[in-house]
Parts: structure tokens; sequence; C-alpha cells
């Protein structure tokens, strides 16, 4: 119904464009509507069971059948596509299917286009489907944490039609998915385990206490106990994670490659 409902606004909308352009065609014998094809695009892995036809949705009364209003919609069905397939289409709509099919954190790491593939999908796009795939990636990249600054810097590139440079940016920028993937799930950690620890601090609880009921060991709880000691009597949980998440953060630049060792740093891990 939904589906109906836009044909008829595109319709409507399409004879007022034209009236504005000339008045009084669409009153004339041979003037046409465009024609629609209308297109459910489905993302999930299960399977479609809604009705194709718009008549199964309308109550049947057999006097009247041949008045009431039908057509069928197209399911395109982003599972039945598999990545070989949408690479040999080449285009934009395939690039943004391969992009949608992603749900897993992890799928981003294998998404390994061909270079020729990657710099024909943009050679003859138009302003307007640029900017709709540049928006389309900037969402990719906010799931993988990149600032708003790169992202900026990555989608410009797409909305000057420099798919290539965009992908050999991407590839070899660092932007490894199970990287963020592992300091963002540090970062979960360490406030779940301030937020526990303030809690109990507040009620009194030492380490011993906290650890057993936290079902954790005491080496486990030491860091971030011994860190929001320095908070009391308040012990806001908000404040003391900032601050626990902004040291480690410093002390992981600190560790960066030693120019004149040549050794390498390791990030502190919690």
């Amino acid at each position: 119904m939904q589906l109906f409902y836009y044909m008829a606004f595109i319709w409507h909308d399409y004879a007022l464009e034209c009236e504005k352009l000339h008045h009084g065609i669409t009153k004339t014998k041979d003037f046409r509507y465009p024609a629609i094809l209308p297109i459910v695009y489905f993302e999930g892995s299960g399977e479609w069971t809604a009705p194709a036809h718009l008549k199964d949705r309308i109550q049947p009364i057999s006097q009247i059948i041949g008045f009431t209003p039908d057509f069928e919609y197209k399911l395109v069905r982003l599972h039945d596509y598999t990545q070989d397939v949408l690479l040999a289409k080449k285009d934009e709509l395939s690039f943004l299917m391969m992009i949608n099919k992603l749900k897993e954190i992890q799928d981003y790491n294998e998404l390994n286009l061909p270079q020729s593939y990657v710099e024909k999908v943009t050679t003859d796009s138009s302003a307007d489907v640029l900017d709709v795939m540049a928006k389309i990636i900037s969402v990719m990249l906010r799931k993988i944490e990149v600032t708003e600054d790169q992202i900026t810097e990555i989608t410009s590139m797409m909305r000057r039609g420099n798919m290539g440079e965009f992908m050999k940016y991407f590839n070899q920028s660092g932007y490894s998915v199970r990287k963020v993937t592992e300091e963002v799930t540090q970062q979960v950690t360490a406030k779940t385990r301030i937020t526990l620890v303030c809690k109990k601090l507040a009620k009194g609880k030492n380490l011993s206490q906290i650890a057993d009921e936290c079902e954790l060991t005491e080496n486990e709880i030491l860091p971030f106990y011994d860190f929001s000691r320095k908070y009391a009597p308040d012990y806001d949980p908000e404040q003391v994670f900032q601050e626990y998440w902004s040291q480690q953060q410093a002390e992981a630049n600190n560790t960066d490659t030693n120019p004149e060792s040549g050794t390498i740093g390791t990030k502190k891990r919690l």
C-alpha cells in the first residue's frame, strides 16, 4: 500500500510540473503519465513473505474484481546477490549493495575490491550519485569509529569521483576494523568496570569484596579500583571514566615508533 501511495504522489507531482510548463497539457488526449517500476529492496537474510500484488491486500468482491486496481512490485533481495555477481555489474548500485551486505563489523576487513572495479564505478557518475555514495560511505566509516575530520577528507575524494584513491587511502591509512573493534571493546570494558567499582566504593566496599561481587579477580579490578579511589567521596562514574580513558590514550600515544632505536612501542591494553 505504501508503494501505491508513492506511485500516486509521483504521478501527481509529474502532472503539476507538466502543467507549470504547458498549461492544460494533462487534459489532452495524448498526455501520458510516466511508467513506474515499483521495487522493494530487502536486506534481511530471511524469506520475504508479504504479498507481491496490491489486489492481495484488498478484500475480494467477485462482482467488482475487474475494477480493483492492481500492480506487482519487483523484490530485490540483497541476500541473493553474491559479491562476484555484484562485481560483474561495475556500477554505483552494485557498490552500495556490497556496502549494505557488511552486517558484521569484521566484514569490513574482508571487503577487498579490485582496483579496476572501484575505478570503473564512478567514471561516469553524476554529482548527485556521487553525493549519495559519499553519504552512505560516511555511515560505514562512523561504524568503525573514524573521526569526522577523516570522514570529510575521505568522502571528498568520492565526491570528486576519485573512487580508486578513496579505496587506496582507506586501505593504507590504518583503518583496521579489528583494531578499532578491540579498542572499542576495551573502552566499554573500562566504563563498565569503573561504574561498578565507583558504586561499590561509595558503599564502603574494599577491593576483595568488589572483586567477589563482580565475579572477577582482584587483578582485573585493581587498575580501576586504584584509579577510582582518588575521586572519593563523590565517585562520579562518568567523570572517573573520562579521565581514566584520557590517561590511557595519552599513554598509548607515547608508545609510538622511536626514531633513534627503530623500535615500535606497544599500546597499553586493559
